[in-house]
């Protein structure tokens, strides 16, 4: 369903409402759906690790899309037909999989090992920093 929302053939006048109808209507309804859905063990690790990439993939987007223009504009290639659009769709998911595998993972894992080496801050009280201050 959310792979035809986002393949319908809509141009022109008819795009800016349909864009719009979705992103409040129909998107909040499928993650509501998908939310409150019952998955098994195999579907958890499927979405799980697909909601794990989803933020990588966020991320990305935008600098891998404007160089796959630059390369195709390199080249002479055209990223209007479909296996050029498939290929980078394909390419999208690869490599925020990747980032996510070998760069985020081991960076939250830097992060959390180098938290538990930090001693924890105890605020003082609050009538004591008042004392402070004066």
């Amino acid at each position: 369903m959310l792979l035809a929302l986002l393949l319908a053939p809509l141009n022109g006048p008819w795009l800016a409402p349909y864009e719009l109808v979705c992103a409040l209507l129909v998107f909040p309804l499928l993650v509501y759906l998908a939310a409150s859905s019952a998955v098994g063990a195999v579907g958890q690790k499927v979405c799980g690790s697909a909601g794990t990439a989803s933020y990588a993939l966020y991320i990305l987007h935008t600098p891998i899309g404007r160089t796959a223009v630059l390369v195709a504009s390199v080249l002479h290639w055209s990223l209007a037909n479909d296996i050029a659009a498939a290929s980078l769709m394909v390419a999208f998911i690869a490599l925020s999989w990747a980032a996510d595998v070998w760069y985020d993972r081991p960076i939250r894992r830097w992060i959390k090992w180098i938290d538990r080496l930090r001693p924890p801050f105890n605020w003082p009280d609050p009538e004591r920093r008042l004392q402070l201050r004066d």
